[in-house]
Parts: C-alpha cells; structure tokens; sequence
C-alpha cells in the first residue's frame, strides 16, 4: 500500500480531526475523499505545470523575524514556504 505524507497547519489538522471523529478516524475519511475525487471527471484541459524542483534553499532566522514570517504568510493564506517562494519570485521577475 502506498503512503501519501502532507504538512498541514495546525489550526486545519484541529478542524479535519473533529470532522474525522465522527467518521471513523482520518484515514477512513481521507480513503474516502480520495476515492470520491478520484471518480470524479477529470479536466478537459491540461492544468499548468509547475515547474520541477530543480534546488534547495534553506534560511535561518532569528525567532523574531521567524515569527513575523509566519504572522505574514498565515495573513495571506500561505505557508511560509509558500510566502517566500512567492516573495523570490516577484523581485526576480
């Protein structure tokens, strides 16, 4: 059986686990959500593709500015991954 990992915000993980609950748990319930995306139809166009990994980048920041990213990306709906991606990717093009 294959093992599909995913990092999720805490405040999500909280939200899905009350709703998996009362559905037998998580993995029954993400079994089924699965299985129910993968019955769907699926798109008459090719999605646009994302570019592959071609590199890394690590950075290490103080708690402060650790905590000020964090505050921006979860203002923005991102992850800070997410955030900073989008940030690099703005001045650089």
């Amino acid at each position: 059986m294959d093992r599909i990992t995913l990092r999720l915000p805490p405040d999500l993980t909280r939200r899905f686990d009350a709703v998996a609950a009362g559905q037998g748990g998580r993995s029954r319930l993400l079994r089924r959500l699965m299985e129910a995306a993968a019955q769907a139809s699926l798109p008459t166009t090719e999605p646009e593709t994302v570019a592959a990994r071609p590199g890394k980048l690590t950075l290490r920041l103080t708690e402060g500015d650790l905590a000020a990213l964090e505050a921006e990306a979860s203002a923005a709906g991102l992850s800070r991954t997410q955030w900073a991606v989008a940030l690099i990717r703005r001045r650089l093009h």
